[in-house]
C-alpha cells in the first residue's frame, strides 16, 4: 500500500501554501480526520498544500534535488502509513518536520557507509565546515546540548521550545506572551550563537528536535 501511494503521489513544487490563509489550522484538521478515513483525496490535498515546505526543508540540508524529492514522497508515505496514530488536534506542521529531520539523517547516515562518498566528501570538509556527515551523531548531540544550555534563560526556552518541542513561532509567542518577533529574533541568535561557536553543527542544529 505504502508503494502505491508513492507511485500516485509527484512533486511539481507548483502548489500553494495555506499556512497563512484563514482557517488553515481547522482546515488541516479536517483533512487528518478524513485521512484517518482513508480518504486519498483529503491525503493528496495536504500533501499538495505542503509539499514544497517539505521539498525545500530537505533540499536545503542534504542539497541534492532528486533525493530531496525521494526524501519528500517518504515523508508524506510516512504520513499516510501512520495516520490511524496522528492526533489530528496536534499541528501536522510538526508532524511533517520531524519525520523529515528523521529521514535526512538516515540519509546522510547511510552515505556515511558508503567510502567512495566519504573519499570525495574529505577533498571538500576544508572549506565546508557545515558537513554533518564528518561529527559522529552523539558526539554532536552532546557538544549541542552543551552550547543550548548557555543561552541566556529566555533565549534557551525559546529556543527548545521550538526546535526540541516542534513549536511554532506563534504558540511560543501565545504562550509566552510575547510577539513572533521576538520570538524569531530569540531563535535567529541563538542560532548564530551556535553557528559562532562550533561551525559544523550548521545543519546539524536543524535536525534535532
Amino acid at each position: 500500500m505504502s508503494e502505491a501511494i508513492k507511485d500516485t503521489i509527484t512533486t511539481d513544487h507548483h502548489s500553494c501554501d495555506i499556512s497563512a490563509e484563514p482557517h488553515a489550522t481547522d482546515l488541516r484538521m479536517h483533512w487528518l480526520r478524513r485521512i484517518q478515513q482513508d480518504d486519498y483525496s483529503a491525503f493528496q490535498q495536504l500533501f499538495n498544500a505542503y509539499k514544497n515546505r517539505i521539498f525545500s526543508f530537505i533540499n536545503h540540508l542534504i542539497n541534492n534535488p532528486v533525493d530531496a524529492e525521494e526524501l519528500t514522497q517518504d515523508v508524506f508515505v510516512k504520513l499516510w502509513v501512520k495516520r490511524q496514530s496522528i492526533d489530528p488536534s496536534c499541528p501536522v506542521d510538526a508532524f511533517l518536520f520531524t519525520v523529515s529531520r528523521n529521514c535526512v539523517y538516515d540519509y546522510l547516515r547511510k552515505k556515511l557507509n558508503h567510502k567512495k562518498y566519504l573519499e570525495t566528501l574529505s577533498k571538500d570538509i576544508a572549506s565546508d565546515n557545515s558537513c554533518i556527515e564528518y561529527i559522529y551523531y552523539k558526539e554532536a548531540e552532546k557538544v549541542l546540548h552543551e552550547l543550548i544550555s548557555k543561552l541566556p534563560p529566555k533565549r534557551h526556552k525559546i529556543f527548545m521550545m521550538n526546535r526540541f518541542e516542534g513549536k511554532s513561532y506563534r504558540t511560543i509567542a501565545n504562550e509566552l506572551g510575547v510577539s513572533e518577533n521576538t520570538v524569531d529574533s530569540q531563535i535567529r541568535k541563538a542560532l548564530q550563537f551556535l553557528r559562532t561557536h562550533y561551525p559544523e553543527l550548521t545543519k546539524l542544529i536543524l535536525l534535532f528536535s
